[in-house]
This record gives structure tokens, C-alpha cells and sequence, in this order.
């Protein structure tokens, strides 16, 4: 009997994370190949590339397309040593869409897009303790 309630936790637990992880609507990809050169060459030097991944470094979200420059600030802020769990709430009504951007060490290159309409909110979970680039090592994003 006690095996059999053990079995029932664990399919249950493994449902509910699952159904936990499909709420997640849009998760930024932890690296990015690009292909970078110079603009014009550099008398007396030989452009060499670094193939080393570049790694997700930062989000941004934004009301409305990210050319607009309407960045959004977090509405809660969770500091529990190392972590710090940043939160964003977003307007139900659709009349903007709000959109992710996702930065990446040692490029320019960012990648953008339009979270669905039905996105309430939006958590970052960074450790304060690793930095890349300069920030907190950025552990988790989940939205729903």
C-alpha cells in the first residue's frame, strides 16, 4: 500500500510540474551563433574571430515594438540573497502589444518579439553572486 501511495505522489508531482512548465509562454535562448566582421579593415592588423557562444546576458520588455524605446521597468522586486526574483505585470486590455528582448555577451545582436496578448506577467530570476557582461547571471525567465 505504501508503494503504491509513493506512486500517486510522484505521477502527481510530475503532472503538476509539467502543466507548471506549459505556462511558460516565451523563454529567451541561452546562446546565439553570429557571424560578426569589421566594417573596414585596420592598417597592420588580421581580424580574428572568438567562437565562443554568446550567452543570454539581459532582457528587456518593452510596450509596444522595442524601436519605440518604451522600455518597462519591474513592478516587484524579491531580493533573497544570492537571488533576486524581478517581476513585470502587464495590461489585460491588448491595446499595446509588449514585446521581449533578449541580449547577448559580446554582441550587438539582440533578438526581439511580441509576447502573445494573453501575457499577464513576467519573472526574472537572477544570482547576484555571477555576473556576465557586467550583470547578474540571469537563471530563470518564465511568463505567463
Amino acid at each position: 500500500m505504501m508503494w503504491r501511495t509513493m506512486l500517486l505522489c510522484t505521477v502527481s508531482a510530475l503532472i503538476f510540474c509539467s502543466f507548471s512548465a506549459a505556462a511558460d509562454t516565451t523563454i529567451c535562448p541561452t546562446t546565439v551563433d553570429v557571424k560578426q566582421q569589421l566594417a573596414s579593415s585596420v592598417d597592420g592588423w588580421t581580424p580574428t574571430l572568438d567562437d565562443s557562444p554568446h550567452r543570454l546576458s539581459g532582457i528587456t520588455f518593452y510596450d509596444g515594438p522595442p524601436q519605440e524605446k518604451a522600455s518597462l521597468v519591474y513592478d516587484n522586486i524579491k531580493k533573497t540573497a544570492p537571488k533576486e526574483i524581478a517581476t513585470w505585470q502587464f495590461g489585460a486590455d491588448g491595446k499595446r502589444p509588449t514585446w521581449i528582448v533578449c541580449s547577448y555577451s559580446g554582441t550587438a545582436v539582440q533578438l526581439a518579439k511580441s509576447l502573445p496578448s494573453k501575457t499577464s506577467t513576467c519573472q526574472i530570476t537572477d544570482n547576484r553572486t555571477q555576473q556576465l557582461s557586467g550583470q547578474p547571471l540571469i537563471e530563470s525567465v518564465s511568463c505567463k
